[in-house]
């Protein structure tokens, strides 16, 4: 089963929507914060578990059963972000190799960097460390800029 985190949100939507025109929506699951909000992918077929970061233990049953994770990065970034990120993306990680997936993909950034001046790629550098530490297959899909991004270089 592909498990998709942060569906209810339009990066993990479009995801979903794009493998629902690839595989059967029984092989799809979904972990959400608010599974309220996922009814319409379910009544699709889509699995839909509660799957809060914040909660390893809901993560653990929203994972189950997973052949993939994909973790979509925490909205949490910058440099008061960074601890509580690190540790939602740690508690993720670990859902997955306690599910037995055999790949972890994160949504990251191309100029992730533990050096960076740019506080969020220090934040995706570090769980890119946490994913080599975990012994698992994992691919980082390194998203370039964003417009708004650079309003937050510039001021």
């Amino acid at each position: 089963m592909i498990i998709v985190t942060g569906a209810n949100g339009k990066l993990g939507r479009a995801v979903v929507e794009q493998l629902l025109d690839r595989v059967p929506a029984e092989q799809i699951g979904v972990s959400v914060r608010d599974p309220n909000q996922a009814q319409e992918l379910q009544g699709r077929g889509v699995r839909v578990r509660r799957g809060d970061f914040d909660d390893a233990e809901s993560l653990h049953r929203a994972f189950e059963g997973a052949s993939q994770v994909l973790i979509v990065s925490a909205g949490i970034m910058g440099e008061a972000g960074i601890p509580h990120g690190i540790r939602q993306h740690q508690a993720a990680i670990d859902a997955a190799k306690q599910a037995g997936a055999s790949q972890v993909l994160y949504t990251s950034h191309m100029g992730s960097s533990p050096t960076s001046p740019f506080a969020p790629m220090i934040h995706h550098a570090a769980t890119e460390e946490l994913l080599q530490a975990s012994g698992m297959a994992f691919t980082s899909l390194r998203n370039g800029y964003y417009a708004a991004s650079v309003l937050m270089l510039i001021g």
